[in-house]
């Protein structure tokens, strides 16, 4: 009695460039002149995969942030022997790009924080200056963000914060406005009266205006 023994084979698993929210591709490679098939497995979800000159290949759509356990067992001919491979993949979010453009305005204005991040990233962008915070939505990268109510004075501190999303990390930043004097109007109201009457004069002024009138009587 003979006994004939299988050759041994080797299966290795490759993959290209692990980036969230990109296809990533799956290669098995196995001994040349191999044929057969794999059983191929991603976090215990399997299914087979046929041979073609000794290499088989599968794509995860659009991969998601996690963890992924992935393995190929060939399961031999009647020429070679079973062989396996396995990899760990952890797949984590991107750092965002984030580029602020504060616009300078005039006080009574909004003042208008632009955000450039990555094209194709989503979520909000708070903007806060002085305590007072407003927050806009990413779109298509962008966002604009309006604050109202912040006093003149150069150089004013802004805080952004990008709250991130399934494919980029959270980021923060900061920048600086500047709100420049804006032209002072103003109403006055007043009644007809007798000689020797009071007159009431009623002004009104914009929120937050500060300082004194001189009322000339000629």
């Amino acid at each position: 009695l003979v006994n004939v023994n299988k050759y041994d084979s080797v299966t290795e698993i490759t993959t290209g460039n692990v980036e969230v929210g990109r296809d990533l591709t799956i290669t098995i490679t196995t001994t040349q002149t191999t044929t057969g098939n794999i059983t191929f497995s991603i976090n215990n979800n399997t299914e087979t995969l046929v041979l073609s000159n000794n290499q088989a290949t599968y794509t995860i759509k659009n991969i998601t942030r996690g963890d992924y356990l992935i393995k190929a067992v060939y399961n031999g001919n009647d020429k070679y022997a079973v062989s396996q491979d396995s990899v760990f993949l952890e797949v984590d979010n991107l750092e965002p790009s984030m580029t602020v453009i504060p616009h300078n305005s005039t006080y009574g204005e909004a003042s208008v924080i632009e955000v450039i991040l990555n094209d194709d990233a989503g979520g909000f962008v708070t903007a806060t200056m002085e305590g007072i915070s407003n927050t806009s939505e990413v779109i298509n990268g962008r966002a604009l963000v309006y604050i109202n109510g912040i006093d003149v004075g150069s150089n004013r501190k802004v805080n952004l914060f990008y709250s991130g999303d399934n494919t980029y990390f959270n980021r923060t930043a900061s920048s600086n406005v500047s709100i420049s004097k804006g032209n002072f109007t103003f109403a006055m109201n007043s009644q007809d009266i007798h000689i020797g009457s009071d007159e009431v004069i009623t002004i009104i002024v914009p929120a937050k205006t500060k300082g004194t009138f001189t009322i000339d009587g000629d």
